[in-house]
C-alpha cells in the first residue's frame, strides 16, 4: 500500500512545512496524477498521513480541502496528533477542533483513523526524541 505524507491539503501550506512540495514534480498537481496512476495500476487505496497543527491545518476549510484530495482516488486518512516540540512554533490541536475536523471529513465520505501516540508527558512521543537529540 502507498502512504503519502500530505499534512496540508493545499500547496501553500504544504510547501511551508515540506520544502519538497515547492517543486513541480512533487506539488499537489503532480501528486494528483501520481495517485490516480497508482490506483489505476494497482486497484489499491492510498493512505494519506495528516499531522494536525493547531491553527495551521485544522480548520473546517482544511477538512473540506482534504476531502477533495481524497476524491482523487479511493483513499483513507491517518490523522496524527502533533506532539509539541519546543522551538518549532506549532501546538497540538484541541480535542474540540479535532472532533469538528473529523466530523467534516467523515461527512465527506472519507474513512479516517486517529493515531494517538504515547509518551508525550515525558517528551518521548513520536518526533520529540529526535528534536531533543538535535
Amino acid at each position: 500500500n502507498l502512504a503519502i505524507s500530505l499534512h496540508a491539503p493545499d500547496d501553500a501550506k504544504r510547501s511551508s512545512i515540506m520544502p519538497v512540495n515547492r517543486h513541480s514534480k512533487t506539488d499537489l498537481v503532480a501528486l494528483k496524477e501520481a495517485v490516480a496512476y497508482y490506483n489505476r495500476q494497482t486497484g489499491r487505496k492510498v493512505t494519506y498521513e495528516y499531522c494536525m497543527f493547531q491553527g495551521f491545518n485544522d480548520s473546517l476549510e482544511d477538512a473540506r480541502n482534504l476531502v477533495n484530495v481524497c476524491q482523487w482516488a479511493p483513499s483513507k486518512v491517518n490523522l496524527i496528533m502533533y506532539n509539541p516540540v519546543p522551538g518549532l512554533g506549532f501546538d497540538r490541536t484541541s480535542e474540540k477542533t479535532l472532533d469538528a475536523f473529523i466530523r467534516e471529513v467523515v461527512a465527506g465520505g472519507v474513512r479516517i483513523t486517529v493515531r494517538r501516540s504515547r509518551g508525550q508527558d515525558i517528551a518521548a512521543a513520536c518526533g520529540q526524541l529526535a528534536a531533543e537529540a538535535s
